[in-house]
């Protein structure tokens, strides 16, 4: 055997880790390991709404703009028949009419083209209204189990009209609180609650609702189950509506 010298007693002795360290070590490894998995996952996660939120919002402007479109041709096809038949009219009433009264034909003549002016400008101005705006506030602000129906903007006094059904009235209560508390949208209000037709029945009569024998023509989910018919009259300024985080920008 090899001889060793002894280890002088002023040397300190070589201390090895505890295994309490090891432990610390390995468990501090697993948390690092967790933390960069989730903020992965939460990275993917992003990525995958913004990607929705980019198809939603292309869905939304091509559907805006497609219906925008059919509502322009078919009230240009409706002035440009009015103004054919005004024209017509004018021109048989002229040629029929002693030379005395054709004074009276100018001036109707002249009142019907500034009646098609005006249906002229209504039309450019119902073109020209921020419809992508006010179609994606609805959207985020509608809650499950409304259906909306029908849209109408008036131009003399700019104020828009929503018309829809819901299971119940609290949705349509709902949805004027949701529109009340946006930006650029002021006078949100419940202008007509209308029950379903079993619930007035039963009111009438003094008896349980009965169940509709027929389907109703403008639902598509639960056609059986009686709804409630609402309209909803508001104002919208889309100035006042721009946000940093909204993500629709309308160009007009």
């Amino acid at each position: 055997m090899r001889a060793q010298w002894p280890r002088p007693d002023f040397l300190p002795a070589v201390q090895r880790p505890p295994w309490l360290a090891w432990v610390w070590l390995v468990t501090a490894l697993l948390v690092l390991g967790s933390v960069v998995l989730e903020g992965w996952a939460l990275q993917s996660q992003l990525q995958f709404q913004l990607q929705a939120q980019s198809r939603a919002q292309s869905r939304t402007q091509s559907w805006t703009q497609s219906r925008t479109n059919s509502q322009s041709t078919e009230r240009t096809e409706r002035v440009a028949r009015s103004e054919n038949t005004a024209s017509a009219s004018a021109s048989a009433t002229a040629a029929a009419t002693p030379a005395n009264t054709r004074n009276s034909t100018a001036a109707l003549s002249a009142s019907q083209n500034s009646a098609a002016a005006g249906k002229a400008a209504a039309l450019t101005q119902h073109m020209a209204y921020p419809w992508g705006r006010v179609l994606y506030t609805l959207e985020s602000e509608t809650p499950p189990g409304l259906q909306w129906l029908r849209f109408d903007h008036n131009t003399a006094n700019s104020e828009l009209r929503f018309e829809g059904v819901a299971p119940t009235s609290d949705l349509a209560l709902d949805t004027v609180n949701r529109l009340s508390a946006r930006r650029g949208w002021s006078g949100v209000l419940l202008s007509r609650l209308q029950a379903p037709d079993a619930l007035t029945a039963a009111v009438q009569d003094g008896g349980p609702p009965k169940t509709p024998s027929a389907k109703p023509a403008l639902l598509a989910a639960e056609p059986a189950s009686p709804v409630w018919r609402f309209e909803i009259r508001a104002a919208f300024d889309p100035r006042a509506a721009i946000t940093s985080s909204d993500p629709i920008v309308d160009s007009r």
